[in-house]
């Protein structure tokens, strides 16, 4: 199958592309929008581009800019009557909860980032029921692995742990968050690729693994340890305004879609470990 992929560079794109590779396909690099000829005869599109670190900090007329292309996007995709459209979203889409985030549950999002990618699923699912775009929907947790951004969560802690240095914990580090390693999410998107029809119109939860921020600093200094690396000073310190409480996502769907998902679940140990190994090796 020929993908086209919107943000192949990147971290996700990159690993993407090298898992379609593997498996047989042909994945193809995406540059730019409203330029249908770079659409034709793609067999699928995965958008894993756009803003997304600094998102936030865009000005509202560079935010409207940012979903005033995606609709001619679409539109192209309609155009050159490309097979499956794989949306990369985020569980940012989803509002304050006191249980696992469900595919079901409407948007309610708190950050620019979360409205983003919320528009965006709604236009995308506009463009699946008015033109019959096979549109589906994948609501990440934190992704990891080799390569990631220097800011991620994951990253910023294995530096400190690789490095010997501090990890603040505000509040106690006790927030839940949900991870899923790069490889398991390549997986993912490469196992949904024949199914154009079921999955189209649907919303599926992506994360393999819960844990706490401070879960997590822990596990990044046993994995700097167990490289001979001098560790982290974890530290606590107080709550921070406005931060966020725990989120969990609700991930039943997507396992129970996938029958024949041949991968087993990268652990975060294993995932945690790896990662900081990569790292060492300047990934």
């Amino acid at each position: 199958m020929k993908i086209a992929i919107a943000g192949i560079r990147g971290f996700i794109g990159s690993h993407l592309a090298s898992r379609l590779v593997q498996d047989g396909h042909d994945p193809v690099a995406f540059e730019r929008f409203s330029c249908a000829v770079d659409l034709r005869g793609a067999d699928a599109f995965v958008y894993a581009g756009g803003p997304s670190q600094h998102v936030d900090a865009l000005t509202e007329n560079e935010l409207g800019e940012c979903l005033d292309a995606w609709p001619m996007l679409l539109n192209d995709c309609h155009t050159a009557k490309v097979g499956h459209v794989i949306f990369l979203s985020s569980h940012a889409v989803y509002g304050p909860s006191g249980r696992a985030h469900e595919e079901d549950e409407a948007p309610a999002p708190r950050t620019f980032y979360g409205a983003l990618q919320a528009g965006r699923e709604h236009i995308g699912m506009a463009f699946h029921h008015s033109k019959g775009l096979p549109f589906t929907v994948l609501r990440l947790a934190t992704v990891y692995g080799p390569w990631m951004r220097p800011d991620a969560l994951v990253r910023v802690f294995l530096d400190a742990a690789l490095n010997g240095g501090e990890i603040r914990l505000e509040g106690g580090g006790a927030q839940i968050r949900p991870f899923v390693y790069i490889d398991d999410l390549a997986g993912i998107v490469a196992g949904l690729l024949p199914y154009s029809r079921t999955a189209a119109g649907e919303a599926f939860n992506i994360a393999t693994d819960h844990a706490s921020v401070r879960d997590l600093a822990a596990r990044a200094d046993d994995a700097a340890r167990q490289l001979g690396r001098p560790g982290v000073r974890i530290t606590l310190a107080p709550p921070r305004s406005g931060e966020q409480g725990n989120v969990t996502l609700d991930a039943r769907k997507i396992r129970g879609f996938l029958d024949n998902w041949r991968d087993t679940p990268t652990p975060l140990e294993r995932g945690i470990h790896a990662t900081a190994r990569a790292m060492m090796e300047g990934r």
